[in-house]
């Protein structure tokens, strides 16, 4: 079993929802700016940690948000923090597509954890933990 691990520096980001352009006569739909910036930060990292060709079997993919602390209430959970657990995987999840994997459906085993930064992690980042299960090309 292999496993390929990267770091992404910055508040952790999700996937937002489809922008839409109502200018003129049919409404033009598009992917946010902020979306494809990061998402193309999280390919670049794991085709960086990856080099091989996509892996065909199953992964696990586990994620450690890590969120720069609020300033206006010092105990606030960092699992009631935007954004949302699901909304960080899907981007990244997305983002290896075709690069650690063929494709996202090969995720058998999926986490995604929330903190606050601390002593051991003083900036605010994600880490992503990807495991190459089965037979590996």
């Amino acid at each position: 079993m292999k496993t390929i691990q990267f770091k992404i520096n910055g508040e952790p980001f999700g996937w937002q929802r489809i922008g839409a352009d109502t200018r003129g006569n049919r409404p033009r739909f598009f992917t946010k700016e902020d979306s494809k910036f990061y998402a193309n930060m999280v390919a670049n990292a794991a085709f960086a940690a990856h080099k091989e060709k996509p892996h065909a079997g199953p992964v696990a993919v586990w994620v450690t948000a890590i969120h720069s602390r609020p300033k206006s209430n010092k105990d606030w959970a960092p699992w009631n923090r935007k954004p949302d657990g699901d909304n960080i995987a899907k981007i990244i999840l997305d983002a290896m597509n075709k690069i650690v994997y063929n494709d996202d459906r090969q995720v058998i085993d999926l986490r995604v954890e929330k903190k606050f930064v601390s002593a051991a992690v003083p900036r605010p980042c994600t880490h992503i933990c990807v495991k190459l299960m089965g037979k590996t090309q």
